[in-house]
Parts: structure tokens; sequence; C-alpha cells
């Protein structure tokens, strides 16, 4: 495995396995989740386990495929096969990841999407300027059509590959093909931020021209704390492809749902989200999508919160807020709803719940004042 240079353009390819190994808890064990396969072969829609599966790769896709493949034995993944396809070229905005992780029998798999450094990656997004581009009956995000695009040669091969019931590997120089079990028949698709409007380009383009076998494949897309992707065109023509298989995570106050900012550009998300608090213990579904932030007061509203969440543990000040965007959030929110009772949730008792019942009439003031500000 070769790590990317801070300055010089380049592309890394590398491979590892889940290996077998006893599960060894630090703390209280966390959930379990059944195996990948069985997942998959049970899906009628949105899954729990599914989606905090997905939260957990999504979050370590932050890492590289050896750390990623040993996370993953505790997952249900025992013996995946994980190859990651790197690219960086920093003039032009590009820091691109990209995994597709194969089942021990080769028959579900998930192609995963990193997402990138939260402050470089607010750079780029609250430039509501933004250059669009043409692509599936509307236009899109220019920065994050570039992102699939670098990756999409790898990408397509291993695709094309796990159909045929095989796996390329990696190894330093050397690339090979493994024979697989079986055939591909599941393909989810996930990403946190960046990584998100990746996962939709790349769902997206799979109900495109010369794609046609993974239509039926692609059972599930789960983004976490996902940008706005293209204009109001595309929105719609993924509603209509998709079929109400993305699952689009928004927690709590995450500015980055919000995003790219207001601008004379049409940007818009696909289809409703499930939302999710500190408080909660499942995700609710909504048919309002996340709207578009404005620049000035979103900036102002992060900076507060951020001050205040260093300060105190009481919410008192509305708002967008960047803590919300972090993995972390995603992974316990979804952890919660299939352990209530997890270490995570026991953080909300006692004194600082307490603090929290004295702050609700106060927030809510300033919650209202922020939504005349925000509907501006």
């Amino acid at each position: 495995m070769q790590a990317l240079s801070n300055t010089l353009p380049r592309k890394v390819t590398g491979s590892s396995v889940a290996e077998a190994g006893s599960r060894v808890s630090f703390g209280p064990a966390g959930p379990r989740v059944g195996p990948l396969d069985e997942l998959a072969r049970k899906d009628e829609g949105y899954g729990e386990e599914l989606a905090y599966l997905m939260s957990v790769v999504s979050a370590w896709a932050y890492s590289d495929e050896k750390v990623l493949a040993s996370k993953l034995r505790y997952y249900g993944l025992t013996g995946a096969r994980v190859r990651r396809v790197a690219v960086q070229n920093n003039a032009l905005l590009v820091v691109t990841t990209a995994y597709l992780i194969q089942s021990a029998s080769g028959k579900t798999a998930i192609l995963a999407f990193r997402g990138t450094d939260p402050g470089d990656f607010i750079t780029v997004l609250t430039d509501g300027q933004v250059m669009l581009r043409e692509f599936r009956n509307g236009r899109v995000h220019s920065g994050f059509f570039l992102s699939v695009e670098v990756v999409w040669d790898e990408i397509h091969e291993s695709l094309m590959a796990a159909k045929e019931g095989k796996a390329v590997m990696t190894e330093g120089s050397e690339t090979r093909l493994v024979d697989l079990p079986e055939r591909l028949e599941t393909l989810y698709v996930t990403g946190h931020s960046l990584g998100g409007a990746m996962a939709v380009l790349a769902a997206a383009r799979l109900f495109g021209e010369g794609y046609e076998d993974f239509r039926a494949k692609v059972k599930g897309i789960y983004t976490f704390g996902q940008p706005m992707v293209g204009d109001r065109d595309f929105a719609k023509a993924c509603e209509d492809d998709f079929q109400g298989r993305l699952h689009r995570h928004v927690f709590q106050d995450d500015f980055v749902p919000h995003l790219p900012p207001r601008s004379a550009l049409k940007y818009a998300h696909s289809g409703g989200e499930l939302r999710a608090s500190r408080n909660d213990v499942c995700w609710r579904h909504t048919d309002e999508a996340s709207g578009r932030a404005f620049l000035t007061v979103g900036a102002i509203s992060v900076l507060l919160n951020a001050v205040e969440s260093r300060i105190s543990p009481v919410d008192f000040v509305p708002g967008y807020s960047i803590d919300d965007h972090m993995p972390l959030q995603y992974v316990e929110a979804c952890r919660r709803v299939l352990d209530p009772h997890s270490a995570a949730l026991s953080a909300q008792s006692g004194l600082v719940a307490r603090a929290q019942a004295a702050g609700a009439a106060v927030r809510e003031g300033f919650q209202r004042r922020f939504r005349i500000l925000r509907a501006g």
C-alpha cells in the first residue's frame, strides 16, 4: 500500500482481504450485524442493519484498504475482498478514493466512496457559482463529476469482473483476477459527505447506457451528510431511476446537506431524507428535502455553534453545525437504532439531560428567529 503524495498528482491502487479472527472488544460490545449476503437476501427496501453497516464503511473509508478490511470482519464481512483506487491532483481540487468490497461468496458488493477533509470540502462547496456539467438528463457539480470520472476506469473493471464471479486484486505493481464462488447479484453504493455525492453520481451512471445488467443489482444507495449533487432535472432523473432506493441521511443540524449555497444555479436534492438528532433512537423519514443555505447566515451559525459546542453541553444557539457533519455522528445515530441502550446514548442522561431540558424553551425561541432569516 502506497500513501498519496501531498503535492504530486498520482493514482494508487491496492487490495486486502478481511481475514477471519477472534473478536476482542475493548469496551461494551456493539450491535451485531448479520452476514452481508444474508442482509441482501432479506432486503426489501431500507434496512436498519444495512444502514449501520454502510455508515461504518463510509466512516472507515477515510482509512486505507488494509484498515478497512480489518474492520469489516467485525461487521458480517469476514473473507471480503477490498480493492481501493485513489487519485490526487491538488491543482484540479481532486482527492478521490473509491473502494469495491466483495463478500467472500462474491454475491454481494459495496461500492464505497471516501469523503475528503471537511475544511477543504466546504471551501469548494461554498462556491455557489461552481460550473455545472451535463449528465443524465440534467446538470451536476463539475467537481463531483470529475471526482468520480478519474476513478471510473478501475470501478468499471472491478464491477465487470464481479459480474463474472471474479475479484480484481492489486498487490504492489501486480494486478490479478481471483475466482469467487458466485457471480455478483446485489450491489450497494455508499459514502459520507463528498463520498455521498460521488455515490449518487456513480449509481446514476449504473442506470445509464452500457450498464443495463446492473440496474436490477443496485438495491440501495446509502448516503450520509451528502450535499446537493446537481440541478432539479438531474434530481428528477435520479428519482425516476432509483425508485426509492436512495436513502439520504441527515444528522441534526449538519450544514453540508444545505450546500452548495443559494445562487443563480438551481441545485436540488433527489427525493426526501432520513433525519435524526442526538436523542433519537430511529431515523425519521420526511418527504421534505434540506433547502439551500444563505452563505452568510450559514457561516455565522456554523461559527456560533462551533464555539458553543466547546463550552457547553446545551444547544442554545440554533442553526447549522459542522460538528454534526462528522462521520462518527452518523455511525452512532445508526448504532442507536439497533442498540438504544448503547454507551453513546447514556451520555444524554443525568445533568446533561436536565440542562438540555432547561434550555429547550430558549432554543425554540432562537429557532423561530433563525427560520425567518433562513427563509429570507
